[in-house]
């Protein structure tokens, strides 16, 4: 009967894989192709050791870039910002980065208590995005 528990662990797991399998797959055979030049441009909101460590698989992954990041710790948004592209914004408040047109998906890397407000201001901050949360 354990079997048929999903615990978070195993959720994220199979999130990433997901994840992983869409990006090889390239986002065109999910109908995701409505993103300009075919590029999903990312947001991370919470850049310390989790945040920066998917920053810096999503920079791997074709056809996605970070395009901005955010944290109310310098240190840990200067970390964030050496994962992302040239040019890449960098913010302290979450909130303005959601109002960055120019983002079409967020992941949230802070601690839990602060996601729940986080990602429904994301999905708050725009019809047409996509949205990732990362869940720890």
């Amino acid at each position: 009967m354990t079997d048929n528990i999903i615990t978070r662990r195993k959720f994220v797991a199979s999130g990433a894989i997901t994840v992983s399998g869409i990006a090889a797959l390239g986002f065109q055979s999910l109908g995701l192709s409505s993103f300009k030049d075919d590029i999903v441009r990312v947001g991370v909101i919470g850049t310390g050791s989790r945040g920066t460590g998917l920053a810096s698989l999503i920079k791997e992954i074709k056809g996605m870039e970070i395009v901005a990041c955010c944290d109310v710790i310098p240190e840990h948004l200067q970390n964030g910002m050496k994962q992302a592209r040239e040019g890449a914004k960098s913010y302290t408040d979450y909130r303005k980065l959601l109002e960055d047109k120019g983002i079409d998906a967020v992941i949230i890397a802070t601690p839990l208590y602060l996601h729940y407000s986080m990602a429904s201001d994301a999905m708050d901050a725009g019809n047409n995005r996509r949205h990732f949360e990362h869940i720890r």
